[in-house]
């Protein structure tokens, strides 16, 4: 194992704590416990890589925060990038993770995107074209049994609102190609926040409104009442 080096700028003694990766001999080490891990790593971009690995695990963090003091909640599945693509079977689309979040006996399957805002809303937005066109392929159903949604985590409020707009803009751009498609929006301080994951608010693309990651019919359903009271309990 190695790590990276010290950054500048940082919020810890002015410079940012290392992030730690395997090195070649532990990536084959690694690969003898997981045979489908990627045998190959992507090419080093230390920091940028390490701003993007924090968030995402500041996102699932979140979501397992949430299950605490939950009765009937569980995030039943956090995959990374390579696990999910094995899934879908697409070369074009490589979503940064997918999540399954139990409510009871209801499920939440949903496709992850951390963006840290460094592209411009024209490259996401051909990024909602590979989403459109890797779910027309089909090649995913013989692994999954339905279409995720995709959550898209944000830096900032504004950059939220920027992808809604595009993504927008793109599906109505492809209104049957396109249909069924669920796209919602978040900026990671409101995931993080005191309302954290069922309290934040998520920006739909498509609709005006915005709308909690569950529904107050899933979160009622995940009651220590209704687990009693359904068949089988």
């Amino acid at each position: 194992m190695a790590a990276t080096p010290r950054q500048s700028g940082g919020a810890v003694a002015g410079s940012t704590l290392p992030g730690y990766f395997l090195t070649t001999p532990g990536l084959r080490l690694a690969t003898t416990f997981y045979p489908d891990i990627p045998s190959r790593r992507p090419a080093r971009r230390a920091p940028f890589l390490f701003a993007h690995s924090v968030m995402a695990a500041d996102v699932e963090l979140a979501f397992r925060r949430a299950t605490r003091g939950n009765p009937g909640h569980e995030l039943e599945l956090w995959e990374c990038d390579w696990q999910t693509a094995i899934k879908l079977g697409s070369k074009k689309l490589l979503p940064d993770a997918r999540l399954v979040y139990r409510l009871g006996r209801a499920l939440i399957d949903a496709f992850v995107e951390v963006d840290l805002g460094t592209e411009g809303t024209r490259f996401f937005a051909g990024k909602i074209d590979r989403y459109i066109s890797a779910r027309y392929d089909g090649d995913w159903r013989a692994q999954l049994p339905r279409w995720p949604m995709t959550l898209t985590i944000t830096p900032t409020a504004a950059r939220a609102a920027a992808l809604w707009d595009a993504t927008t803009v793109r599906l109505k751009e492809h209104p049957w190609s396109s249909g069924g498609l669920v796209f919602k929006f978040c900026a990671i301080d409101a995931l993080l926040g005191e309302s954290g994951v069922l309290g934040a608010r998520w920006r739909v693309a498509g609709n005006k409104e915005s709308s909690l990651f569950a529904s107050p019919e899933q979160l009622a359903a995940a009651s220590p009442e209704q687990l009693a009271a359904a068949p089988g309990a």
